[in-house]
């Protein structure tokens, strides 16, 4: 099962915008509509969390390693969806990774094509070697 870390949080009365010290946030999974199953959670060395967090006396709730990418904060009557960055952290080395790959492609077919146009075109018979010039109007070559 992958592990997503969650940044730490700031926890706050949405009414008053006080900072809510010592707040009770349980996380859910997005997809839990009924808030019936709070996520087991771990903290960044793997030990395991109580769920619901417990934010501290400056109202931050901890960093935490949930299994699933995207959450939500339930606290009092406040929900508060959260994601974790890995997902597109893990799309962008796959596109880098992807783009690696390509550059080392195109490296190869160019210096294929450049070893082709080196050499004489039949294999060393100078007679047949092209020695005009194109002229590239309309698509009519002269040779």
């Amino acid at each position: 099962m992958t592990d997503y870390q969650f940044e730490t949080q700031l926890v706050a009365d949405p009414v008053t915008f006080q900072r809510a010290a010592t707040a009770k946030v349980t996380v859910y999974d997005i997809a839990d509509t009924s808030n019936s199953a709070p996520l087991a959670l771990k903290d960044l060395n793997g030990l395991p969390l109580p769920n619901p967090l417990t934010s501290t006396a400056d109202a931050f709730i901890p960093p935490f390693v949930a299994s699933s990418p995207l959450v939500k904060l339930v606290g009092g009557t406040l929900t508060v969806p959260a994601f974790s960055p890995k997902p597109l952290s893990d799309q962008a080395k796959a596109a880098q990774d992807a783009a690696a790959a390509s550059a080392a492609s195109a490296a190869q077919a160019a210096s294929y094509a450049a070893g082709l146009l080196a050499g004489p075109l039949d294999g060393g018979n100078a007679s047949t070697q092209f020695t005009g010039s194109f002229n590239f109007d309309g698509g009519n070559a002269n040779g």
